[in-house]
């Protein structure tokens, strides 16, 4: 049942237990005026009632009596809910507004400093993705320093003036990388350090297809290099150095 503040007019859900305990005389909770919930007393929410049903008034001393309580009528106890405002929408969307702000910048970071980010094994994945969406070109991951070299020899040539190099290098990163260039260094008689031209993975691979090639090293997969240095003198056999870059 329902009662209306005689002082701010604000209409109440009331119990009859409460009405039997304060004996119909209540506080407002809203405006805290003390008033007889008797005279306003209906059964069902008055259809002129613009806000929603508050909680139950204070209940103060009583001053009514029993009898009047036990001729008032029963009914449902379900809520009332006309009146209800509707909750506020702006600090949701001041939030998305924000959220979407910063996935901008973000993605706006990612793609100016995708270069950089892209030097990382972590979030490469991320990167490629972008760039995916964006269309723009990303360098392939390159760590020369994870490149090493199993084995090396160098014998005369047998057909040519000059030297033929054999070496073995093994790629232990964690992923394909770019082959290398490859350089002699010879230390002659006198020491004197010679150096060969840089050698690209064309020179030194030329039996292997050019998709294969471009694909990159492949990780902990050895790979045989063999090539011509000419003009360089047999006595400095022993005593070579392999430059990768």
């Amino acid at each position: 049942m329902y009662t209306q503040c005689s002082g701010c007019a604000t209409v109440f859900r009331i119990t009859p237990g409460q009405l039997r305990q304060a004996q119909g005389l209540v506080r407002c909770g809203v405006c805290r005026q003390e008033f007889d919930a008797l005279p306003s007393l209906a059964a069902s929410l008055p259809a002129a009632a613009g806000i929603a049903a508050q909680r139950p008034p204070t209940i103060t001393s009583p001053e009514l009596g029993e009898d009047l309580f036990l001729a008032l009528p029963s009914v449902p106890s379900e809520a009332a809910t006309v009146g209800v405002p509707p909750p506020r929408r702006s600090g949701l969307l001041g939030a998305t507004a924000l959220l979407l702000v910063a996935a901008v910048l973000v993605v706006l970071y990612g793609y100016l400093m995708r270069e950089e980010l892209g030097r990382y094994h972590a979030v490469r994945p991320w990167v490629e993705l972008l760039c995916g969406v964006a269309g723009c070109e990303l360098a392939p991951l390159r760590d020369v320093g994870s490149i090493h070299i199993l084995y090396k020899n160098v014998e005369a040539s047998p057909s040519a003036d000059g030297l033929v190099v054999h070496a073995t290098i093994v790629n232990d990163a964690g992923f394909r990388q770019p082959y290398p260039q490859v350089r002699f260094r010879f230390l002659d008689p006198v020491g004197a350090a010679r150096a060969s031209p840089w050698f690209t993975p064309d020179d030194y691979l030329p039996a292997q297809p050019p998709p294969e090639r471009a694909a990159g090293l492949p990780p902990q997969e050895p790979v045989a290099i063999r090539l011509h240095v000419g003009d360089m003198d047999l006595a400095a056999v022993d005593n070579f150095v392999i430059d990768l870059r």
